[in-house]
């Protein structure tokens, strides 16, 4: 039968390997905490105020991009509109 003084070591013992299991876990280094690992992260408002900014910028982008696509046929017939208008200024090619 197992004496509290056993117990307890055996519970300190269990404690231990715990945290030592779970620092491993986590990628600790001895005597390094979980919060100074994550200190460089940056806070949720830091976060979601970047992923605004860049959404921003990404809809800005996809709007530009709709515009130059409505463009494109304009921009790739060219050779028709030259044409046509030579041929309305009386060009001879």
């Amino acid at each position: 039968m197992i004496g509290p003084i056993d117990f307890n070591k055996l519970l300190s013992a269990i404690d231990k390997l715990v945290d030592l299991k779970l620092d491993e876990k986590l990628g600790l280094e001895p005597g390094q905490t979980l919060d100074d690992k994550l200190s460089h992260l940056p806070t949720k408002e830091e976060f979601y105020t970047k992923i605004d900014a860049l959404m921003t910028d990404v809809k800005a982008m996809r709007e530009e991009q709709a515009v130059i696509a409505g463009k494109k046929d304009k921009i790739e017939d060219h050779e028709q509109r030259i044409e046509k208008i030579e041929q309305h200024l009386n060009f001879s090619t």
